[in-house]
This record gives C-alpha cells, sequence and structure tokens, in this order.
C-alpha cells in the first residue's frame, strides 16, 4: 500500500489468542470482525489485515484465509504485534512487534527478512507506512522521531524529530501515513498535544492541527 491507515478494533468477549496476524476478506467493503481491543485493523481491498490478539470465530464469513505467526521470539514468530504495512505492489508486509523488530513477510505469510530497531527499551512503535519507492516509515513511538528505511531494511535512509510540543516534534507518535504526493502525516499525542504533524518527503515540518479533546477538530491519541 502507498498509505495504510489505522482503525480501532471493539471488544470482544471471547478469550484472545497472541501474536497472530490474521488476514481475511472483505465482504461487501465491510469489516464483519469483532476484534478486541488494540488491535489494528488496516484495510488494503480486498482483504484486511489484522495485527495484536484475535478472538476465535465460529463464523464461516469471518473465517481467517492466512494465519501468520505464533507467539515468540524467533524468525517468524510474533511478540505482541504492534502495526503492519502492506506493499499493494507485492502484497508483502512488514510487521513491528513489542520487541523492538520488524519482519518483512511474502504475501502467502512466508518470512522474507528481519531486522531490530536501533532502540526499543523504552518502547515499541505503534505506526508503519510504506513509501511509493518501497522505503518503510516508522514513527517511533517511544524515541519521538520518524525512521525512514530501505525496504530490505539495510539502512536508515532518514530520520527525523525530536522530543517536544514545538512545531515539528514529537511527544508519543501514533502512527504515520504517506498520501499520493508523497507528504507524510504522524499522528502524537501526550498532554495537550494531540495532534497531526504534515511533513515535506524531506522531513521538513509544514504544518499541525488538532489538540485534545472530543470536539470536532480536536483528537484523542489520534492514529
Amino acid at each position: 500500500m502507498g498509505a495504510s491507515r489505522g482503525l480501532s478494533g471493539t471488544k470482544s468477549s471471547r478469550q484472545p489468542t497472541c501474536a497472530r496476524l490474521v488476514v481475511k476478506v472483505i465482504l461487501c467493503g465491510a469489516i464483519r470482525w469483532a476484534a478486541p481491543a488494540g488491535v489494528l485493523l488496516l484495510p488494503t481491498a480486498p482483504f484486511a489485515f489484522l495485527s495484536g490478539c484475535t478472538a476465535a470465530s465460529s463464523d464461516p464469513a469471518t473465517k481467517p484465509l492466512l494465519i501468520v505467526g505464533s507467539q515468540g521470539l524467533s524468525p517468524g514468530k510474533l511478540y505482541h504485534p504492534r502495526a503492519v504495512a502492506v506493499d499493494a505492489k507485492t502484497g508483502r508486509f512488514y510487521v513491528v512487534d513489542r520487541s523492538g523488530r520488524i519482519q518483512l513477510f511474502e504475501a502467502q505469510g512466508k518470512l522474507a527478512l528481519e531486522w531490530h530497531l536501533p532502540e526499543h527499551a523504552l518502547g515499541q512503535p505503534v505506526g508503519l507506512a510504506i513509501e511509493a519507492d518501497g522505503s518503510l516509515l516508522v514513527n517511533d513511538s517511544h524515541y519521538h522521531r520518524i525512521l525512514r528505511y530501505a525496504s530490505d531494511g539495510s539502512s536508515i535512509l532518514a530520520r527525523w524529530g525530536t522530543e517536544g510540543t514545538g512545531p515539528g516534534q514529537l511527544t508519543f507518535g501514533r502512527d504515520v501515513v504517506v498520501d499520493s504526493k508523497g507528504f507524510i502525516y504522524a499522528g502524537d499525542y501526550g498532554g495537550l498535544n494531540d495532534r497531526i504533524l504534515k511533513f515535506s518527503h524531506d522531513g521538513a515540518f509544514l504544518l499541525a492541527w488538532g489538540g485534545v479533546g472530543e470536539e470536532p477538530g480536536k483528537f484523542q491519541r489520534p492514529q
């Protein structure tokens, strides 16, 4: 995908099974899945990708097409997955989990490669996005920065952001997306600083809007 958007799930009364990634068909354009809180739904027609804990379902309409991973730290396993980004050109997808590791899977679920973030002891990202050239953006939440990786994770091509509430600064980043013109948008929260920041492709700060609240134009942990 060029830019993946995250949607919050709803609670389920069933006991979730953790550390799995589920792929299912969207029927009639609607996601018919009662996902527990904290699950990230990333629509990429005609599929929906869910990361996190997923509840078992006996409904044939919500039966997964593919389940990727099981709980663990070895290659191909997942430890509380946090976010997914799907490449619309190839069907391959990246997953970041709470071990501070990013893994790239083929469309059929086979592990292609993995690497670790520079630091992850303070926390792990909850936002990934793929740019038009295949580069991977990471909103590195607890380190107050955006990272741009080569598609194979071999190098960090760019990084920007510092901790703070000023223009272009991040408190705790929540997500990152890219539009058709290459502009980059990052969700941020903390204190009264729940907002969206817009950056150029090169990471130059352009504008921000929002603020914490429930009224129109305000946000609560935007993602």
